[in-house]
């Protein structure tokens, strides 16, 4: 008797923290660069930070003038993985090339970035990979990073995404690249070595601005799915 009132009471205790259990989806690096005053690029790290899964697909983008007044907004701007569930600790980057008519002769000095809802996502399993980067020449069509990996599974991968996101020396999120592998199947074992293109007039705006092209870091987000 006594062991079941104590499991009983377990049992209660434990209700309250699994109906508080909820995902928060948290942007932990942000950045606006812009090129000119209509041109550039927005950049964003999301993370669940909660402890139950959360839902992302996209959200709204919003700039503000210095009087903190509403100047433009753009309605939906997805992440570079699509509809996905992550799990407590995951995270996704969302990246956006803007050409923005309504920024003309406005000074933005703000913007803020709001989730939208959406009623399902796909899980993220994810494969751990080495990224380099081969900066050669600002203005050169050569600059590339190079995200290689191994298909470390049973099965036979077709559909897998391959997102790089560079920072600066100070942590900045200034550029965030991405490659779609959607049929050629890589086998289990296999090592692979994926070559993706950098925007050059992007980073000849960052070594424009004063960064220090050499301390520039790199993170592959390799994640995949098989289909149902």
């Amino acid at each position: 008797m006594k062991k079941l009132f104590a499991l009983c009471m377990a049992l209660l205790l434990l209700v309250p923290a699994l109906a508080l259990a909820e995902g928060k989806l948290t942007i932990t690096q942000d950045s606006l660069i812009m090129l000119t005053d209509i041109s550039g690029w927005y950049f964003a790290r999301v993370e669940n930070t909660g402890d139950a899964p959360a839902l992302l697909e996209a959200g709204a983008l919003t700039f503000f003038g210095e009087d903190g007044a509403e100047v433009h907004k753009i309605d939906y701007i997805s992440t570079n993985l699509g509809n996905v569930e992550l799990k407590p600790g995951q995270y996704a980057y969302i990246s956006r090339m803007l050409w923005e008519d309504p920024l003309k002769d406005v000074k933005v000095a703000k913007h803020s970035f709001v989730f939208a809802d959406t009623p399902y996502g796909t899980p993220v399993k994810t494969i751990p990979g080495e990224v380099k980067l081969q900066l050669k020449a600002l203005g050169d069509s050569e600059n590339n990073a190079f995200v290689t990996f191994t298909n470390p599974t049973s099965e036979v991968l077709y559909y897998i995404e391959v997102v790089v996101a560079i920072t600066d020396e100070a942590g900045k999120l200034v550029s965030v690249a991405e490659h779609s592998n959607l049929g050629m199947g890589v086998h289990p074992g296999t090592a692979v070595t994926v070559m993706m293109r950098l925007e050059n007039d992007l980073l000849t705006a960052l070594k424009d601005a004063g960064t220090d092209m050499t301390k520039l870091k790199a993170d592959a987000l390799i994640a995949y799915h098989t289909p149902n």
